[in-house]
């Protein structure tokens, strides 16, 4: 069968050897291919560990910046925490001053009447600054009782109840995102 070069279809030679042919690699020295070997295999180690290490740097960074991002969050949410806790004295002062303007607006004269509107405005204002910021109060009267949120300063029975819950509140809890900044002082009905 005759055979025909790729290089010239119409040549009967073919480059290659032919399958009764052997090929041999041939070197002077046979320990020669056993080192170069030796060294590639070593290469490729030094290699994967290289890579190894790279990969390891590469997800400790990833770890750092995830974990700054998320102390970059907390330290803004918090940052404002005494703050806030400084400034609530200031809002129960609003919210007394409020019950006792509500209690005895019937007695007040007609002179004292925009003090009194100044005082809710004042006060409204507050209240949307601290939710701005993530301020929120806790549940307060009728709501169920919360060791977390309420500090139970008073007890009474009440049998037609069927859990814990606050009957009155006579400071109000606060919260900044996920921490409390200060639990409600309850007055709270048991069941027994």
């Amino acid at each position: 069968m005759d055979e025909i070069n790729p290089q010239n279809p119409e040549s009967k030679e073919s480059p290659l050897p032919s399958s009764e042919e052997e090929i041999h690699l041939e070197t002077e020295n046979p320990t020669e291919l056993s080192e170069l070997e030796l060294q590639l295999i070593q290469k490729t180690e030094e290699q994967k560990t290289t890579l190894d290490r790279m990969l390891r740097i590469a997800a400790e960074a990833e770890n750092a910046r995830k974990r700054w991002d998320r102390e970059k969050v907390e330290i803004r949410t918090y940052a404002i925490q005494e703050f806030v806790k400084d400034l609530l004295s200031t809002v129960d002062a609003f919210e007394r001053a409020l019950v006792l303007i509500h209690e005895n607006k019937s007695k007040l004269d007609a002179q004292f009447i925009p003090l009194v509107e100044g005082i809710e405005i004042v006060s409204k204002e507050i209240d949307k600054a601290l939710k701005k910021n993530g301020v929120e109060r806790l549940p307060g009267k009728d709501s169920a009782f919360n060791p977390e949120y309420h500090q139970a300063i008073s007890k009474v029975v009440d049998p037609d109840i069927t859990q814990d819950t606050v009957i009155e509140e006579f400071v109000a809890g606060y919260k900044l995102g996920d921490r409390i900044i200060r639990t409600a002082m309850v007055k709270v009905a048991s069941p027994d």
